[in-house]
């Protein structure tokens, strides 16, 4: 009950701070930002490989790149550099696999397990946080007590189950929770692949 009130407090306090920080902005600027964001989130839908080899046609129905940070974005880059070693292509972040990744990780002190606590399977997080058209999905969880993602990365590349989720080339994007409780730190990652 807990968790699920600090998950809502949690997405509230982000609502609010998109809110204020659209608000903070000079009227007749806001329109210009939004134009060059959008021409740069085309240009990168141009610009990124398609598996297969072929490029992307832009798509106005994918999610906008997520801004990443701390561990969380220290996950994904690190993932993103074992993929581009093993010759496959980075993935996406995007909020709603975020949003369900954070809500695992508060979810796993709980119980350690790919279960949800209520007995569900973990993947019913991504119905619940409306991830859509996906045609395969993976997680990987983890719990140690450095706090660090390198620390987690490395263990998570060590292990056969949880490195092959990393390196599945029909993974195309990604969301990361990190949680900490009782001294310990928890990472979770979600795959799908469209």
């Amino acid at each position: 009950m807990a968790n699920k009130k600090i998950c809502a407090l949690f997405i509230a306090l982000l609502s609010i701070f998109s809110f204020m920080k659209e608000a903070r902005v000079p009227a007749e600027s806001a329109p210009k930002r939004r134009r060059e964001q959008e021409r740069r989130e085309r240009r990168y839908r141009r610009e990124e490989p398609q598996r297969g080899g072929g490029w992307k046609e832009e798509d106005e129905s994918e999610p906008a790149r997520v801004e990443l940070s701390g561990s969380v974005g220290e996950v994904v880059r690190i993932s993103n550099a074992e993929r581009r070693k093993a010759r496959l292509g980075d993935l996406r972040a995007d909020d709603e696999l975020m949003a369900a990744a954070a809500k695992r990780a508060a979810e796993i002190p709980r119980l350690f397990e790919h279960k949800r606590p209520d007995g569900r399977s973990w993947d019913t997080v991504l119905t619940e946080y409306r991830v859509k058209r996906y045609n395969s999905w993976g997680e990987n969880i983890l719990y140690n007590s450095s706090g660090k993602a390198t620390d987690a990365m490395t263990w998570w590349m060590k292990s056969p189950g949880h490195r092959a989720n990393i390196l599945n080339g029909d993974y195309t994007h990604i969301g990361v929770g990190v949680y900490k409780s009782s001294g310990k730190t928890y990472f979770v990652q979600l795959f799908v692949g469209r």
